[in-house]
């Protein structure tokens, strides 16, 4: 056994430990006294009534509930002692699916790889759910959330969260446990998106010691700025509703970076980069699908999950808009494919339908049914059209994830103002898109350049994968 398949064998202990992580963090999130019903059940009543409110009414109106609160749990109507413990139950659930599409990056990026078997990456997100969820159990989710702190490098408070005030919280809102979890997995999300790029001729340990601390410290720190009532959200003149800076463009263009980085030094270095084949046999096309149903359901729920509730006429609104985007920008990523050579119709598809729902997620509960068709034409041209140039520059990039979140995000923070007037402008969005990367950029560009100046970053072979031919008679003979 090589010294690279015991390492990654041995990464099948902390899997371990993520996988009990999100155990112990959905057993805490969903537990309440208000109902008997367990959280998949109540999980599966709320995604029903989302579905059953088709169509929508769009933009989505948030009710107003009013600043008078029941004094007790006994004021509360049977339905509105439902409502916590549902929303709860409809954020675990938006969690779990965010988790499969991290699995299903990596089963993606596996069953295109030459370099290495499937399960190396499947191994290094098991481990990336014990490192990310559980730091930011202890320091995360206070980096990201420290109370009255406008500051650019907030001090958090050490604390494990508590039991929820449900009639402060139960007619509108989650516990702690369950928002700890979400927001985890976006952090989880983010570093598996980095690392797609270990599949692309790039080794691993180089893009481990930029997505972990990027994931685990700088993520929630960018975090604080916005969603944490920080400096960035002090200007009350930008939004990003679920991640579109913050998550998406953030990520996509550390990604775009580090692939032109990788490029430039594999072009030094006069080594080929090969690029991603969609030559599998029909089971392998089958599970390439599946990792990418998984990764588009994933944008799916923190498109949906981030209203940070269950009611239909706020969710359905936004799963709709999203859905609507991406099937406009997926029948254009269809085209775009047919001016590939190698016309992988299964990947322009999985692009284009994800550059949609990336490109909406700016202001994703303030689309009509015409907005939300212009997000997907525009992330339908540009999206996979940057897939297409990329693939011909030779950059690394396997999975287009720097196409998908780099562009996507950037259509998404700068269309925002032309669908929310009265809540972002442009100089606001500007100013998000420009201070949200500048941290993981400085750490990337300084990790990439090390890496690629000591010859540590390009793997050297691309026939790891793929057993050497058996030498004939007659070459053993010459």
């Amino acid at each position: 056994m090589s010294t690279r398949s015991l390492f990654h064998l041995l990464l099948s202990i902390p899997t371990l430990v993520g996988i009990g992580i999100i155990l112990i963090l959905f057993v805490r999130g969903g537990s309440t006294d208000l109902s008997e019903e367990p959280a998949p059940t109540l999980a599966l009543q709320a995604w029903s009534e989302i579905f059953n409110s088709f169509p929508a009414e769009m933009p989505s109106v948030y009710p107003d509930t009013g600043d008078e609160l029941p004094e007790s749990i006994d004021d509360l109507s049977e339905e509105e002692k439902l409502t916590y413990p549902r929303s709860n139950a409809f954020i675990l659930s938006c969690s779990l699916l965010v988790i499969l599409g991290s699995f299903g990056i990596a089963l993606m990026g596996g069953l295109i790889s030459t370099f290495e078997p499937i399960w190396y990456g499947l191994l290094r997100i098991g481990a990336l759910c014990a490192v990310t969820l559980g730091s930011f159990i202890f320091l995360g989710f206070n980096l990201a959330f420290p109370g009255d702190s406008s500051s650019i490098l907030p001090i958090p408070s050490f604390y494990l969260p508590g039991e929820t005030n449900v009639i402060e919280y139960g007619l509108n809102g989650i516990s702690e446990w369950a928002d700890l979890l979400f927001i985890g997995c976006y952090a989880l999300f983010f570093a598996t998106l980095i690392l797609s790029l270990a599949h692309g001729a790039i080794r691993s340990t180089p893009l481990f010691l930029i997505g972990i601390p990027a994931s685990t410290l700088v993520f929630p720190l960018v975090v604080s700025w916005k969603w944490g009532g920080g400096w960035l959200d002090a200007l009350m003149n930008n939004i990003d509703f679920a991640g579109a800076s913050v998550l998406h463009w953030h990520a996509g263009l550390a990604v775009l970076l580090i692939g032109l980085v990788a490029c430039i030094n594999g072009r030094a270095r006069k080594q080929e980069n090969p690029a991603p084949s969609l030559s599998l046999s029909p089971s392998g096309i089958g599970l390439y699908l599946l990792g990418g149903l998984f990764y588009l359901v994933a944008l799916l729920a923190i498109n949906t999950g981030s209203a940070l509730e269950s009611t239909p006429k706020i969710v359905a609104p936004i799963l709709q808009a999203t859905l609507i985007a991406a099937a406009v920008s997926g029948i254009l990523g269809l085209v775009w494919a047919s001016f590939s050579p190698r016309k992988p119709f299964v990947r322009y598809l999985i692009v284009g339908a994800a550059g949609g729902m990336v490109a909406v997620s700016g202001a994703t509960d303030s689309l009509t049914w015409e907005a939300s068709v212009v997000f997907g034409v525009l992330s339908g041209l540009l999206v996979p059209g940057a897939t297409l140039l990329l693939e011909h520059l030779a950059w690394r990039d396997p999975l287009s994830i720097g196409a998908i979140h780099g562009i996507g995000g950037m259509i998404a923070v700068l269309g925002t103002p032309f669908v929310a007037e009265e809540s972002a402008t442009i100089p606001g969005q500007l100013t998000m898109l420009i201070s949200t990367p500048l941290l993981t950029l400085a750490g990337t560009f300084l990790v990439t350049l090390i890496a690629a100046a000591a010859g540590f970053l390009l793997l050297g072979s691309a026939t790891e994968k793929t057993p050497p031919p058996i030498p004939s008679r007659e070459t053993e003979e010459s």
